[in-house]
């Protein structure tokens, strides 16, 4: 049988000390996640492999699954190394690797999740939210003015809080997009640079906001400062 030509890797198997986290990997992830993910692999396995470049034997998808991988071996710096299958992929050059890295991760590049069917799967498959690896925000936010969950997740202040942000903040992207629009070249924003995720959160948190939001608007700082 002739597989696609779009296919463009092969497995393998290799011993874990032959290959190696990508030094420029941007990912990071919080140690909830981590405990997550950990929980994950022992409960259902390693469900995808490892992307590693052949040229350099860079890892190039799954860090963080391989991280927690070790953790559960016990692996460090080649002590109690094993086996393990990967995806064996070609890249060019250099550059290739880091746009595979940055691509595979980007949400851009990924879907959103179907609500209804999420509900579903709690209310009709009595799946629960913190199986699927949500937590009660996450539900809150998701759901919000939904009856069905209201009783479930009832808002405490930190969701309420959460809930008036996200609200002023889209009524402040709104409010940007016309103005964007009367004002080409005027700059009304800025950027806040942080040295690493944890950072980010603890700012997040002192401004009541969620850990995956992008704009804060000037009202909500300004409130909060």
């Amino acid at each position: 049988m002739q597989k696609t030509k779009h296919q463009r890797y092969e497995t393998c198997v290799v011993m874990r000390s032959t290959i190696q986290e990508h030094p420029l990997n941007p990912r990071v992830i919080s140690d909830k996640a981590k405990k997550n993910l950990k929980g994950d692999i022992q409960e259902f396995g390693l469900l995808s492999p490892i992307l590693v470049s052949r040229a350099t034997m860079y890892v190039l998808g799954g860090h963080q699954r391989l991280a927690q991988l070790d953790k559960l071996e016990k692996y460090s710096e080649g002590k109690n190394d094993y086996a393990l299958e990967i995806n064996l992929t070609e890249m060019m050059d250099e550059a290739s690797e880091l746009k595979i890295i940055a691509k595979l991760n980007n949400k851009n590049s990924q879907g959103e999740w179907d609500i209804e069917l999420l509900a579903d799967l709690n209310l009709e498959h009595g799946l629960s939210f913190e199986a699927m690896g949500f937590d009660n925000l996450d539900v809150s936010l998701m759901f919000d003015g939904d009856s069905r969950f209201g009783d479930i997740f009832p808002d405490t202040p930190e969701v309420s809080e959460a809930k008036d942000a996200l609200k002023e903040i889209k009524e402040h992207r709104k409010e940007s997009t016309e103005r964007m629009k009367d004002e080409q070249g005027i700059e009304f924003y800025f950027i806040v640079v942080c040295k690493d995720k944890d950072e980010k959160h603890a700012i997040l948190r002192k401004l009541k906001l969620p850990l995956h939001e992008k704009y804060v608007s000037g009202n909500h700082l300004n409130a909060v400062l």
